[in-house]
């Protein structure tokens, strides 16, 4: 209804330029167009009688008959919210004495009133824009306004590809298919085919947009630019860092004029986050700090929390929760102020908090149970608002199934196996089975495996993820050794020692390069690998981990697991010395 009250106070600018015999149907046509499924038609039938007592619904359903006996519409849109905006949009066309003259007038007054623009508009623009693509002068008055409504419209508007490739075939025949405006709007169709999902389609495609660009256009031509950081940014959603890296860091190379300072600084940031997944945390914080004293120097506050966050996700990475959660909550606040509860980001930094508090206070019954709830209600709204398996709404339910099993707060392993099984089929239909994401789902569901006792499984799972892992990040990535160590496990819990020695000797050398002797993973891996050697006899090399490892005794920050450790190793040292 909030579409209904803009109309209304629409009205007014309506009448600037059009009869008033016109407006019923031009108000009406716009009505129908949006969200017609939302709504029942007899409500908004009710609602239309009241605001254009004269409007002729027959004659718009005859003209509904007349479509469908020509064959112009398929039987999937016979639905009565589909059929009615079909009509009344060929009526709309058909009726008005000028109908250019009429999306000219009309285009002109929301360019005018583009700073206020709200989401309700979007679908009245988008119908605007659609029907005035025949008309070539003004697909060419309003080529800008058309570029800016795709920000507007390319996260809100449901229809957005398909509407993409309407405006792409107008702009081909306006300017040809190598005209710069044609060649940005064919960008803008590839981005959808991507937010999609679609992302080796988007790859292919980009490429050969590239190729086009780079001949037609200098280097540090924008839209040259716009395409090479979009193709690094599918690198990156495709699990392939090193590319990604190597992408960005050519970008930076190129010599940015004053007009694209944003766009340098926004490559920044988005090099950044390649290299927090490669675990490359300091040069990462580095930038992320420059990046954030940019937007603050310009008071972009959306960009400011933007680097916030990812400077928190660093903390939340590096175990420094406290300093995460302050941020974290600092971020809540203003993104609950500014979008709402139920807002996408808003949602996200309830997790992100949730998580965090988690770290800092665990073994908290009923804040385990409160973190839950957080985690069922995101998920909730996030199936209402994006479905069941969409990339966001699949990311919050395997954090609920991970949050629930770590801490067992389940009624049956089986509940949280479930779960984790939509998640995987959901990432193989959206990024496949080399994606980094349908990788750690099936590392979870190992995990799951293991839990059960199912250790044949468990051992396939962990092999299979290990495989792909070290070719999409190299043997040193966290992920890499987290899968390597899982092998190992199961391979201990099948009293296959000699094997699991070999894999956990790997596992701790691998830790102390990447993480240093004192980090407490790399303890525990040297501590696996010293009972495996001691079961296998060899004591000798037993003894000499477990007193590398009592080295830190007294040394590092310890917790319960840290003092328990310290603890089963002068256990084990005494044993293996008589």
């Amino acid at each position: 209804m909030e579409t209904l009250a803009t109309f209304g106070l629409s009205i007014v600018h309506v009448k600037r330029f059009s009869n008033e015999d016109d407006i019923p149907i031009t108000i009406l046509s716009f009505l129908y167009y949006i969200y017609p499924q939302q709504v029942s038609v007899e409500m908004e039938r009710n609602i239309f009688q009241q605001l254009l007592p004269n409007v002729s619904y027959s004659k718009i359903e005859e003209f509904f008959k007349l479509l469908h006996y020509f064959n112009l519409i398929t039987t999937k849109n016979e639905n009565r919210g589909d059929f009615i905006s079909i009509a009344t949009e060929a009526y709309f066309l058909l009726n008005l004495p000028n109908g250019e003259h009429f999306l000219d007038e009309t285009l002109h007054i929301f360019q005018s009133m583009m700073p206020i623009t709200t989401e309700s508009w979007v679908p009245i623009i988008a119908t605007l824009i659609e029907n005035a693509m025949p008309y070539h002068s003004l697909v060419e008055k309003y080529v800008d306004l058309t570029f800016e409504c795709n920000y507007l419209m390319r996260h809100t508007y449901k229809n957005f590809k398909k509407y993409l490739l309407k405006n792409l075939g107008a702009f081909k025949r306006c300017f040809g298919p190598q005209h710069e405006h044609t060649l940005n709007m064919r960008n803008w169709y590839i981005s959808a085919i991507n937010n999609e999902g679609k992302f080796h389609l988007a790859l292919k495609e980009w490429k050969r947009l590239e190729k086009i660009c780079d001949k037609k256009f200098p280097q540090n031509h924008w839209l040259n630019i716009d395409i090479k950081q979009r193709i690094a940014l599918v690198f990156h959603e495709l699990g392939m860092f090193q590319e990604a890296k190597s992408g960005f860091e050519t970008l930076l190379e190129i010599e940015f004029g004053k007009d694209n300072e944003i766009t340098k600084f926004r490559i920044k940031g988005n090099y950044a986050l390649t290299l927090k997944e490669l675990n490359e945390y300091d040069p990462a914080l580095s930038l992320f700090n420059e990046v954030l004293a940019y937007w603050s120097n310009l008071g972009d506050d959306i960009e400011i929390c933007s680097a916030k966050h990812n400077i928190a996700a660093i903390y939340f990475d590096q175990e420094r929760f406290s300093e995460a959660k302050d941020i974290f909550q600092e971020l809540l606040e203003i993104s609950t102020k500014m979008f709402g509860e139920e807002d996408a980001e808003t949602l996200e930094t309830k997790i992100w908090m949730a998580k965090t508090c988690w770290q800092i206070y665990p073994q908290n019954k009923k804040l385990a149970e409160a973190i839950a709830d957080v985690y069922k209600h995101v998920h909730a709204v996030q199936i209402r608002a994006l479905g069941e398996h969409h990339p966001r709404s699949l990311e919050t339910l395997k954090d609920l199934a991970v949050f629930l099993f770590e801490n067992g707060v389940y009624n049956t392993i089986s509940e949280v196996k479930e779960m984790l099984e939509v998640v995987l089929q959901g990432n193989l239909e959206n990024f496949g089975d080399k994606h980094p994401k349908t990788l750690g789902t099936k590392f979870l569901l190992a995990q799951i495996s293991e839990e059960e006792g199912d250790m044949v499984q468990a051992l396939q799972g962990y092999k299979e993820v290990l495989a792909g892992f070290e070719i999409i990040y190299g043997g040193l990535h966290p992920s890499t050794i987290s899968a390597k160590e899982g092998v190992g496990l199961v391979l201990y819990e099948m009293k296959d020692f000699e094997a699991a020695k070999i894999i956990f000797e790997e596992v701790y050398q691998t830790r102390i390069t990447v993480l240093g002797r004192d980090d407490k993973k790399t303890l525990f891996s040297q501590y696996s690998c010293a009972d495996c050697l001691n079961i296998c006899g060899e004591w000798d090399k037993a003894s000499k981990i477990l007193e590398e490892i009592l080295e830190f005794d007294g040394q590092i920050e310890e917790d319960e697991e840290i003092t328990n450790l310290f603890q089963d190793t002068r256990q084990m040292l005494e044993k293996s010395r008589t």
